[in-house]
């Protein structure tokens, strides 16, 4: 299963960053966040981001934004609620997603050309995978994408809604 989610994905560093997600879960369901080496992922740091969930009030404070990251946003990811990273539509989108990861204990990979209409091709992708303190309740999340660039002038857009794809995670034995 874990291969299926690994062959939907088409930047290598997104691969790169969900074979360092299966490597640290070891015999679990998931990994924790301390089992995430950031050694092991300097390569990818720039495009990931990881949020902890509080089910209390199903909300995601961020922990995590990789230096591409926080230039698209334009803001640190430290210590804020999604709400205050993002607004709208892209706010509802993104934290239904994230939820939809969390309930369902799912890896997500979304890509596609977030502007309709431009004149030149663009491609983004998504992967979001749970993370657990326990192995089995998400209590966080470890994500990474890649934006189209845009040039200095547009902000890129948060969602990618061409194509979505979903994958139960794989149980080891």
């Amino acid at each position: 299963m874990f291969e299926s989610f690994l062959s939907a994905i088409t930047h290598e560093k997104l691969k790169g960053l969900a074979v360092h997600w299966n490597q640290a879960r070891g015999l679990r369901p998931m990994p924790s966040w301390k089992d995430i080496n950031p050694r092991d992922i300097a390569a990818q740091l720039p495009i990931a981001w990881s949020f902890a969930y509080h089910a209390s009030d199903n909300t995601f404070i961020g922990r995590l934004a990789g230096t591409r990251i926080e230039s698209v946003v334009g803001k640190s990811f430290r210590g804020k609620n999604m709400s205050e990273l993002f607004s709208g539509d892209e706010y509802q989108w993104l934290h239904l997603t994230c939820l939809r990861v969390v309930i369902t204990k799912a890896l997500h990979c979304g890509s596609g050309s977030p502007l309709s209409g431009h004149l030149m091709p663009m491609f983004g992708e998504r992967i979001i995978m749970p993370l657990s303190t326990d192995g089995f309740l998400v209590d966080g999340l470890l994500g990474g994408t890649v934006y189209p660039d845009l040039g200095p002038t547009h902000k890129s857009p948060v969602n990618f809604y061409e194509r979505e794809s979903w994958f139960p995670i794989p149980i080891r034995r």
